[in-house]
């Protein structure tokens, strides 16, 4: 049997569910394992005609399963996980919609989610305030900094939680001179208002290999290493 480990502890790219009868919830992510829970419910209660099972444990246990079981697709997202058996069942990824730009391949969407939820550093606490700066510069320059507002790259509960972060950095007052022409890096899909505050080695931390493989090769993450 396969598990998750905590369920109030988001997965990369949040927590996914899609009922196959009805397409619900295809291309969405939730950041609470008990609001996909009651939305699922709700959703079948208001579909009688498919006869889905209604009890919340019920529900509650396949969608931790989908979110388990999704999360062994993904390098090094087996940690999220707990397994008592030497063979699981292969998990099919529900169809996302791609982001308009830039790829958004499942491990690019997952390394900018982790790196969103860690901008702070593991201590809490970002970059200087002269690193984040030369940051940003490099940033500007960038041919891989998208000018495209953050629902043009994420799902509008995503983008809210990222708004949600950038307010908190603000109230943090941390910023750079050049926040107004900071967008999403299309290489990794991380927010660079964020992204610029963020100690090295969460950042690496959470970087797959391709997605390394696709920064601009004047990117201060390559030069900082």
């Amino acid at each position: 049997m396969i598990t998750l480990k905590e369920r109030y502890k988001c997965p990369p790219n949040g927590f996914q569910f899609v009922q196959p009868e009805t397409n619900w919830g295809e291309g969405q992510k939730w950041w609470d394992f008990e609001q996909l829970c009651r939305e699922l419910y709700n959703h079948r209660v208001a579909n009688p005609r498919f006869n889905l099972p209604t009890d919340i444990n019920h529900i509650r246990a396949e969608v931790d399963r989908t979110n388990a079981l999704r999360c062994l697709s993904i390098k090094g997202a087996d940690i999220y996980v707990v397994q008592d058996q030497s063979t699981v069942p292969k998990y099919t990824a529900p169809h996302l919609p791609q982001p308009a730009v830039g790829g958004g391949s499942v491990s690019t969407l997952a390394a900018g989610v982790d790196t969103l939820k860690s901008w702070m550093g593991k201590g809490g606490k970002p970059v200087s305030e002269l690193l984040s700066n030369a940051r940003a510069e490099v940033c500007v320059k960038c041919p891989k900094n998208g000018k495209g507002g953050w629902t043009h790259y994420f799902t509008v509960p995503a983008a809210a939680v990222i708004q949600r972060e950038v307010e908190y950095r603000n109230r943090m007052k941390l910023s750079t001179p050049s926040d107004s022409q900071l967008g999403v890096c299309e290489a990794c899909l991380c927010p660079l208002k964020l992204k610029v505050h963020t100690p090295l080695s969460d950042i690496i931390e959470h970087m797959p290999d391709d997605v390394k493989a696709a920064l601009d090769p004047g990117c201060w993450i390559l030069h900082e290493q």
